[in-house]
């Protein structure tokens, strides 16, 4: 399942970057949403009935070489490329209305499709581990109702990935966009692969407030650690471990104080307020730290050194980040900062500018492991450098070696507007840490279930181990064990979400039964607080119905829920549509209720034993 993560997380940043140049070569903006993932064979896809179609073929070439299919409505085809001709509205709408799909405006989508061609060349060879390009090779007209699933014609049978998203220009519902890509070409031929909703590629931020026209001062805080030269530094493979057992609650004191510190230089240097929030330390290996997909990134080396012993540290930021923040230094104007956001690259002068950034944030580091840290640890930048997370191989040296990390995240803030996370990563060799915690190692559950089908018949699924737990936890209310529990919640907990207390009495019962701890709260409640302070491995979300209000329950869950702990969305009558919707909103599983005890057990067991 780890490889379906990465391609989810590349086609979601491909379908943005073909909204945004679609919407550059019309004009007009496109918008793509709802996008859904899933590995499904020919005959699957056309048993769901569909009108006429525009079938666009698309060769693949590179490190795979194969067939890809782009297919639209026809009349969403002869909308788009009247569009682009500049037809009038009523000579559009007359030419959908005669059913044909020829001349100028066909001709016109065939532009369309090589804007899509391109976005997903483009985007497989900035974050895909293979080249792959595509190209448009034609575009045709095709009746679904009359394909024969056993031909192959208009493509052979086999198993797909099928990415399919909602397309609207201004506000007219275009209908699904459908890309299919053989699976065997993106590794996921002999994985079992569970209708999962794409990771969404960050939204490109607003442009910043417009900056003071006078310039800013370049003098640097006193704590800035002096500039060495970009070159990566030569650093010994392996680090004799430091003979120092410090708190691993230190370690998380001292590196909270330091973003604090870091928030208040930066702030100074750029004339904006920037600050961090959602903080999280975990100990991980490095597989299981580029098994979460990430955007393309900033890498920035640091030089550690404590006493005689020294390594190196890493700081990651996207792109995108780096370029608003170096951007904002050199004061650009909002719309250049906002092109320059788009092109997706970091160079000239706010690299420059990012740089200082950079020092900014080793030399706060820095004074404040000198300052509060037992041991004498010194950091200073050491050079940045491109990184494209997704490409990294986790046995591989670059762009740090295989081993256990401890790495602290946390998002930015920046003039009110929530960007995405900054990511450092310290050798635990260095630190001195007295460990309570084991490496966190992609050897962890994943989850791999399939949505329950629109009849809501559950699917059997085998597993094995009960898990143990302390003796559970139940409060009514989040607010009376929220006391107990922010100021130290070491053991794992089950969260239960719920507007339902008749159905979500029996998922606490069946939680105790398991014996795995839990707390409870209610949809009103603060989710990120919760997460923050309790240690969940595990969430059931519980709705009296699964309507638009349970739904803005999930959205706000899957936004506070950074670390992917596994969700169960549990509900009355459940249709396909909301099966897709719920696993859209980040369920890995659903659950109709009334359920019972061995229903929620089979639940408990498959997602939320294996704690760890």
């Amino acid at each position: 399942m780890k490889n379906k993560a990465v391609i989810d997380h590349i086609i979601g940043t491909a379908n943005s970057r073909m909204a945004e140049e679609m919407s550059t070569l019309l004009g007009q903006k496109v918008n793509q949403s709802n996008l859904m993932v899933i590995l499904t064979t020919k005959e699957e896809y056309f048993s769901e009935p569909q009108g006429k179609a525009a079938l666009t073929h698309m060769q693949i070439s590179g490190e795979g070489e194969g067939d890809s299919y782009v297919l639209i409505s026809q009349d969403a085809a002869v909308f788009l490329g009247g569009t682009l001709i500049m037809l009038p509205d009523d000579e559009i709408e007359s030419r959908i209305k005669s059913g044909l799909f020829d001349g100028e405006e066909a001709d016109a989508f065939g532009e369309i499709a090589n804007i899509i061609a391109g976005a997903y060349t483009s985007t497989f060879l900035d974050l895909y581990k293979k080249s792959l390009r595509f190209v448009k090779t034609s575009v045709a007209p095709m009746i679904p109702t009359k394909v024969d699933v056993d031909a192959d014609e208009p493509f052979p049978p086999g198993d797909y990935c099928h990415a399919r998203c909602t397309l609207d220009l201004e506000g007219r519902d275009l209908g699904f966009l459908d890309f299919l890509i053989p699976a065997s070409i993106l590794g996921l031929e002999s994985e079992t692969v569970a209708p999962t909703a794409a990771v969404p590629p960050s939204p490109t931020p607003p442009a910043q407030p417009q900056v003071e026209t006078e310039a800013p001062s370049k003098t640097i805080p006193s704590t800035q650690a002096p500039q060495d030269e970009t070159e990566k530094a030569e650093v010994a493979p392996s680090i004799s471990q430091v003979s120092k057992n410090v708190p691993e609650s230190t370690l998380e004191h001292v590196l909270s104080k330091a973003l604090e510190r870091t928030a208040v230089e930066l702030s100074a240097l750029l004339g904006h307020t920037l600050g961090f929030e959602d903080q999280h330390l975990e100990l991980l290996t490095k597989e299981a730290f580029f098994e979460t997909p990430r955007d393309l990134s900033v890498l920035s080396r640091l030089n550690l050194q404590v006493e005689e012993q020294t390594g190196q540290g890493f700081l990651l930021t996207r792109i995108s980040d780096s370029v608003i923040l170096g951007g904002t230094l050199i004061m650009l104007p909002p719309d250049e900062l906002e092109n320059r956001v788009s092109e997706g690259k970091l160079s000239g002068e706010e690299r420059d500018a990012f740089e200082e950034v950079a020092n900014i944030v080793a030399g706060a580091l820095s004074a404040c492991f000198l300052d509060l840290y037992p041991l004498p640890l010194r950091l200073s930048k050491a050079g940045i450098e491109d990184l494209a997370p997704t490409k990294v191989d986790p046995e591989g040296p670059e762009p740090f070696p295989p081993g256990s990390y401890y790495c602290l995240g946390s998002d930015i803030v920046f003039e009110g507007y929530e960007m995405g996370r900054i990511e450092l990563v310290l050798p635990p060799e260095l630190l001195g840490v007295a460990s309570q915690q084991q490496a966190t190692s992609t050897t962890k559950e994943q989850p791999t279930s399939s949505p329950a089908p629109a009849s809501g018949t559950e699917a059997s699924h085998a597993a094995s181990g009960t898990g143990s737990a302390p003796p559970a936890v139940h409060s009514e209310e989040f607010e009376e064990t929220a006391s107990e529990t922010a100021s130290v919640q070491t053991h794992a907990v089950v969260l239960v979400l719920s507007n339902d207390t008749n159905n979500s009495d029996i998922f606490i019962q069946s939680l105790q039964q398991s014996e795995l701890s839990c707390v409870s709260a209610g949809l009103q409640d603060n989710f990120k607080e919760i997460l923050t302070q309790n240690n969940v491995k595990g969430i059931f979300l519980v709705l009296k119905e699964v309507d638009e209000q349970g739904f803005a329950a999930a959205i706000r869950l899957q936004s506070a829920n950074q670390k992917s702990i596994p969700v169960v969305i549990a509900g009355p009558e459940w249709t396909r549509s909301k099966v897709i919707k719920a696993v859209h909103y980040g369920a890995q599983d659903i659950l109709v209720t009334p359920s019972d005890t061995t229903e929620i057990t089979e639940k408990i067991r498959l997602h939320l034993t294996k704690m760890g």
